[in-house]
């Protein structure tokens, strides 16, 4: 029993604590704070994740799937991270953010940094992957939703992220 709670652990502390349909309502609206994001009509988000990963993959399809049913302006297309292929060269053309669902065996740091090369803005639910390279971060403080935003990352995305969305923020350096 003890080692079947030692097992879970890993994967426990991985999972987003923001319900998807939060998530989706922040992410809809982030970009607007982004003075140097070229604003469209919707959003091209790559949605990273791995189907064998149960806590990622469920993550990946509830979340696009309050995109779909809010009717926010956000185009998923999701990618199911493969070990042949290297994450960030999945990502087709014309995406402009990534969401990082939870991952394993995969080194994020080396994701974000990939990607931030590209000009891809990254948000995530994961906390740990904020502190890894991802711009912006969702996180629960207390029953309320926290934009985290990890400004050294966000800037060499090429973010300009407005003070009326950094005075609502938590900053990490």
């Amino acid at each position: 029993m003890l080692l079947m709670a030692f097992l879970a652990l890993p994967a426990a502390a991985v999972e987003p604590s923001v319900p998807p349909q939060v998530q989706a309502a922040i992410i809809a609206k982030l970009w607007q704070f982004d003075r140097n994001f070229v604003h469209r009509e919707q959003l091209t988000l790559a949605v990273l994740y791995q189907s064998k990963f149960r806590i990622s993959f469920v993550t990946a399809h509830d979340l696009c799937h309050e995109f779909e049913a809010a009717h926010l302006p956000v185009r998923c297309v999701l990618i199911d991270i493969s070990d042949a292929v290297a994450p960030d060269q999945q990502v087709p053309q014309g995406v402009e953010a990534a969401y990082i669902a939870p991952l394993r065996a995969v080194n994020v740091e080396a994701l974000f940094t990939a990607l931030r090369l590209r000009r891809i803005r990254t948000v995530t639910a994961v906390n740990d992957y904020v502190l890894a390279g991802s711009a912006v971060g969702l996180a629960l403080r207390g029953d309320h939703a926290e934009i985290v935003v990890n400004l050294p990352a966000a800037r060499a995305e090429g973010a300009d992220f407005s003070s009326q969305l950094l005075k609502l923020a938590r900053i990490v350096e």
